[in-house]
């Protein structure tokens, strides 16, 4: 589950700098709880364990947007909330990999409008409208004889 980029990042600066508490919070939160943690210049994701009971493990920016972080950390909130049943659980459910990047997106959203950030918002509706058509067009079956 990757993300199209940080689109607030200009808008909210860094989640180090700029929102420390909630950032501590999070990364504390997910160390607890056994997520493996990469930091990596440009990247956002977070992957389900390749088998279920388990967490994931999570990528983030080190200078990422509190924004960029929530929307990751999101996407591990709902694994565990669906027990974390692995990757091969979204791959033959691609319904529940949209629901969750709808959700995490949607969030993203809200905060673009919340902070009045209005080219934010735009992309990331193309973001999830992208993230939609690739799932759409990669995991959905297909009625037979159609392309």
């Amino acid at each position: 589950m990757s993300s199209g980029g940080d689109r607030l990042i200009n808008t909210l600066g860094s989640a180090r700098a700029n929102n420390a508490a909630e950032y501590r919070a999070i990364v504390d939160d997910l160390k607890a709880k056994g997520v493996d943690i990469s930091y990596r210049k440009g990247q956002f994701a977070y992957g389900p364990a390749p088998s279920g009971g388990r967490p994931g493990n999570i990528v983030f920016d080190p200078d990422a947007s509190i924004s960029a972080i929530r929307h990751e950390y999101g996407h591990y909130l709902d694994d565990l909330a669906s027990g974390y049943p692995g990757q091969r659980f979204y791959y033959e459910n691609p319904s529940a990999r949209l629901a969750t990047e709808r959700r995490q997106y949607l969030g993203e959203v809200r905060t673009a409008r919340e902070l009045g950030d209005a080219t934010a918002r735009r992309q990331l509706v193309e973001d999830y409208l992208e993230e939609k058509r690739y799932l759409i067009e990669n995991y959905y079956s297909k009625p037979y004889g159609s392309r």
